[in-house]
């Protein structure tokens, strides 16, 4: 376990080579750079888990090559692009991939998520949720928070609504 080590810099492709290693945890570090594609080459590795780092660009399609994988975390990082339509990665729920704005998969809030229902009455609801929540808020107590929260709630509400069409 390498957690939380204040790491930086790229992943060596190196590590790549140990094609007997089990398990791998490189998450809450500073890692940035692209995932090296010679990952494909862990044949063992059944748990790998490179969360909450700044890694970027797209997830190799060797990665979805690995056979014995059976727990995978690549959330809140930079990565980017389609997530491999690998037989592999089908088993891995969002929670896998979420907090990565630029990475496109099945889920809801992904750039390119599952169309949503057509249900229009909802949005409304949602939209008088949120005004009765913000009424109730004590703005002196921390007004930036309560913003922040607010501009991601209606982002969200947003996406939902412009997926109607889909």
């Amino acid at each position: 376990d390498l957690s939380s080590n204040n790491f930086s810099g790229r992943v060596p492709a190196s590590v790549g080579y140990l094609e007997h290693l089990l398990t791998l945890n490189l998450s809450h570090n500073h890692l940035d750079g692209l995932l090296p594609a010679e990952f494909g080459n862990l044949r063992s590795i059944q748990i790998l888990d490179l969360s909450f780092n700044n890694l970027s660009g797209s997830i190799p399609p060797e990665v979805g090559q690995l056979q014995n994988l059976i727990s995978l975390n690549l959330s809140y990082n930079n990565l980017s692009g389609v997530i491999p339509s690998v037989k592999n990665f089908s088993q891995f729920s969002a929670d896998s991939f979420i907090g990565n704005p630029l990475l496109c998969g099945k889920w809801f809030g992904s750039i390119c998520g599952p169309s949503v229902p057509k249900s229009r009455g909802l949005v409304p609801v949602l939209i008088l949720i949120a005004f009765i929540q913000l009424s109730s808020f004590n703005f002196e107590y921390n007004e930036i928070t309560v913003c922040i929260f607010f501009q991601r709630f209606f982002q969200e509400l947003l996406l939902y609504v412009s997926h109607w069409g889909s």
